[in-house]
């Protein structure tokens, strides 16, 4: 910086300021100081009608009246006005809006809704102290980041003042950081996260139970997370939450929204729309007004720009070629289930994918060794030589084990003597004698490593002691090794008093035909024994049609160079309830509005909505009599019958997608056949009205919900607003009710039916079709995020940059099929395992395999 832009007004301004914050000022001399001024505050009279002492906010807005008219003392309108800077309460009367009333008198519950309120507020009272303890409880003392490298000048602020920070300063709990202009800097948190933060950006650091807090104000943010050990990592905004356990991302906040974009790993983003799962190159707004910005661009202002370009590519090159490693071989018998005890009600048979593992390494290592950007990413995961020395010998365990074990794994999970599942049986078969000597060696080496007894092996299960309170089974012999808690278990594995029983079961049965087609990964549930020793409303669970499922079966495989995977869920008799709401297969009208560009579909063939509903009225006699009251409240109240207005003129068809890019507008259509346009139009003029009505008694002041019908090149369209910005346009077409945020957005969706422009028809949606004997399908759901991201591949960018997006945008969609049957489901895919990548399976490290909680988890905003 020159010697005349140091002399300029913003950085003359911050010094001053920087000054007067940094000058002490002796304890007793400011003591004395406030008492002076509270005694002058004491001794002004106060005006008729006026309170006397002033110490809450109804005190200051008595003040109101005086203060417009000027009729307050100097010192008391000093005092006022210093109080309206900082209570937003206040400021709110001020201006005129009816906050006492607001508070006084809340909008009542109708009764319509009054018994999911009670549920709520249960559920409230049940997490009330979790939510205390984990969100509002401080998480430690001490600093919670420290300024670890600067590139001009960083201050911490606090009411109106600054103070400039030097490299390695501390920040506490909620202290305010900001960088100026031209200017930036890295703070790294306590568990070694790095934070690097873009020009003019304020933020601050908290932490508690739940984890560490980056409350970004406004500006830019790249996050370097480290593998968080315990809770999350979070990145609050005012209008989003970013939650991650350890990976790279940068969030962008300004006056018109956030912008999140991911270079590595996993990321969860809350909204206002939900919870939205991130991956590598992966971007999402939080506002319809931003546009879709090219990761360079997004991150052309850090210092790493080019090592986090070069991450997306190299992760998005190892992530192809793992996928096209050949999967293990199908097994047709298995020795091990004559080992399974007869009360088995899960089993699961794993392939020996040892081999897998440390090929998947080999090709992820093969990568690093070529891009000094994954070397320098892998070093500051592992921390250390040793760290890295560590994981390498952790997989090179998996596959010398897996050298000297068979072609398959099993695990299985039967209740105890005491009826409830504790501890699962493991079993595979032996296949050198030298497994034994080298079991000694892994065991005691696990232990040493641990501090204490986590394994221990039993040469006779017969003459040893019962398993410690962390401690695991090994038995080997008889050429099986076998692990369990359980000692029992063990001793049935060692001298099999009922070997095959298990073969003789109904389950046992249903698991044998699975390996008669060939198996590779099997899971296999034995439903209605799970749902016998459970606690679970059976007497709802039989009403819902739910309690008839008898097993859940789901497999993978590779047949001729393609992965099927095919699950079943089979019922004792034909689908009953909600069970059966799914019709046969059948073709889906409603995909001929979803386009080539979407980037999410779901479709579904239903039996008859009105039997579904009718269905749900059942159910509720048996416990859920408050539905029958609600829906009776509501056409007491509307004058709509919910079966009869709003079901009743449906078809058997419904489609929901996000049809396009997901910026700058999320393309959100549903589809739905409608048989009786004219009866369905009519029940949501009814529901407006209705509402307006309720509108008018709680908020005078509000505009009023409109319902507007127009007429576009001949056709007919409504326009819904109202409800706090809500805004929703539907037309009929070809019998199906189609129903968007825009009118464009319809408007599209009927031209791609009349242009044959559709999902199904397209080349790569045929390709994902798995391999079987139907010519339909019973529903649906369809995700392709490349579809969202190709848009970005067409702005400028360097030829690197353009083979990085590529590569992103090219990731293969994922298509599952539902079927619907007389007394069973079935479920398939292609590629993927239901959604899951191998790579996810095998857990490795660095492209997003961090243990999930689950992909629709809500990650809820800490304090």
């Amino acid at each position: 910086m020159s010697t005349e832009e140091k002399k300029g007004p913003e950085f003359l301004l911050d010094q001053a300021i920087s000054e007067i914050r940094s000058e002490s000022v002796d304890d007793a001399q400011a003591r004395r100081a406030a008492d002076r001024v509270w005694a002058r505050l004491a001794q002004e009279p106060a005006i008729a009608g006026e309170p006397e002492t002033i110490r809450s906010c109804a005190d200051f807005q008595a003040l109101i009246p005086a203060w417009r008219e000027k009729r307050l003392s100097a010192a008391r309108a000093m005092l006022f006005e210093d109080h309206l800077h900082e209570c937003p309460d206040c400021r709110k009367v001020v201006a005129g809006e009816k906050l006492v009333e607001f508070r006084k008198k809340q909008p009542a519950i109708t009764p319509v809704w009054r018994w999911a309120a009670a549920a709520g507020i249960v559920a409230a009272v049940g997490l009330g102290a979790w939510m205390l303890s984990d969100f509002a409880v401080p998480g430690g003392t001490g600093p919670r980041a420290t300024v670890y490298a600067m590139d001009g000048a960083l201050y911490r602020v606090s009411n109106g003042s600054a103070f400039q920070l030097a490299k390695g300063a501390g920040i506490n709990e909620a202290e305010r950081v900001r960088t100026t202009k031209t200017a930036g800097a890295v703070l790294r948190l306590r568990d070694g996260s790095l934070v690097e933060m873009a020009e003019r950006t304020e933020l601050s650091v908290s932490q508690r139970r739940a984890g560490v807090t980056i409350h970004l104000d406004r500006g830019a943010v790249i996050v370097q997370a480290a593998k968080q050990r315990s809770g999350h990592l979070f990145v609050a905004t005012d209008d989003c939450t970013v939650s991650v356990k350890g990976t790279i991302f940068s969030v962008n906040h300004g006056m018109k929204g956030s912008r999140v974009t991911v270079v590595e790993g996993e990321v969860h983003v809350e909204g206002g729309s939900g919870v939205q799962v991130l991956h590598a190159g992966d971007q999402v707004a939080t506002s319809d007004t931003l546009t879709p910005v090219p990761a360079d661009e997004e991150l052309a202002w850090s210092r790493d720009i080019d090592k986090y370009a070069a991450l997306m590519k190299d992760f998005a090159v190892v992530r192809a070629k793992v996928e096209a490693l050949p999967g293990p071989a199908l097994r047709y018998e298995s020795r091990l289930i004559d080992l399974v005890p007869a009360n088995t009600q899960f089993f699961a048979s794993i392939p020996n994918i040892g081999q897998t593992v440390a090929e998947a390494h080999r090709i992820f290592r093969e990568q690093m060794a070529a891009s000094p950007a994954m070397q320098q990413w892998w070093a500051e995961r592992m921390k250390s030589a040793e760290g890295d020395a560590k994981f390498s010998q952790a997989l090179g365990r998996i596959r010398s084990f897996s050298d000297l074990l068979g072609p398959e794994i099993v695990v299985a999970l039967a209740p105890n003597a005491a009826g409830k599942v504790e501890s699962p049986l493991i079993m595979a078969q032996t296949k050198s004698p030298m497994f034994r000597q080298q079991l000694d060696a892994e065991v005691k080496q696990i232990n040493t490593e641990a501090g204490h007894a986590v394994l221990r092996i039993v040469d006779d299960p017969f003459q040893a002691a019962p398993a410690g309170d962390n401690e695991m089974l090994i038995y080997a012999g008889n050429g099986i090794a076998a692990m369990a808690k359980d000692l029992a278990l063990l001793q049935a594995v060692a001298q099999p008093a009922a070997a095959g029983a298990f073969r003789g079961t109904a389950f046992g049965v249903r698991v044998l035909a699975a390996y008669r087609e060939g198996v590779s990964w099997l899971f296999c549930a034995d439903m209605q024994s799970v749902i016998a020793g459970s606690a679970t409303n059976h007497e709802g669970l039989q009403a819902s049609g739910l309690g008839d499922i008898r097993y859940f079966v789901a497999q993978r495989k590779d047949i001729a160079g393609k992965t099927e995977n095919r699950a079943e869920l089979s019922f004792a008799r034909e689908r009953q309830g909600i069970a059966s709401w799914l019709a046969e297969p059948a073709p889906i009208r409603a995909l001929d509005f979803v386009s080539q560009d979407a980037s999410f579909a779901a479709a579904f063939a239903i039996k008859d909505p009105k039997l579904a509903i009718e269905d749900v009225f059942r159910m509720s006699g048996t416990g859920g009599g408050d539905f029958l009251k609600a829906m009776a409240d509501i056409q007491a109240k509307t004058g709509v019958n919910v079966r009869d207005e709003l079901i009743a003129p449906l078809g058997g068809e419904i489609a929901v997608t996000l049809d396009g890019p997901m910026l700058p507008v999320p393309g959100i259509k549903v589809i739905v056949e409608v048989t009786d346009p004219g009866r369905l139009v009519t029940a949501f003029e009814k529901l407006v009205a209705t509402a307006n009505t309720e509108l008018t008694a709680s908020s005078p002041t509000a505009p009023p919900v409109q319902m507007l019908k127009e007429q576009v090149n001949g056709k007919d369209y409504w326009r819904i607003t109202g409800l706090k910005g809500f805004e929703m346009h539907f037309t009929f077409d070809n019998s199906f009710l189609i129903a968007a945020p825009t009118r464009d957005l319809v408007v599209r969706a009927v031209d791609h039916r009349k242009t044959g422009y559709s999902l199904v028809a397209s080349p790569k949606f045929q390709a994902l079709l798995p391999r079987d004997g139907h010519t339909n399908f019973s529903g649906l759901t369809y995700h392709a995020i490349g579809s969202a991201l190709q848009p970005l591949t067409g702005r400028t960018l360097t030829p690197e940059q353009q083979e990085t997006l590529k590569g992103i945008a090219g990731d293969t969609p994922t298509l599952v099929l539902f079927y619907g049957a007389q007394d069973r489901i079935e479920i398939a895919s292609r590629g993927t395992f239901f959604g899951l990548r191998p790579e996810q399976l095998m857990g490795l490290p660095g492209l997003g395999l961090q243990k999930s909680k689950g992909r629709t988890q809500r990650w809820s905003r800490p304090s």
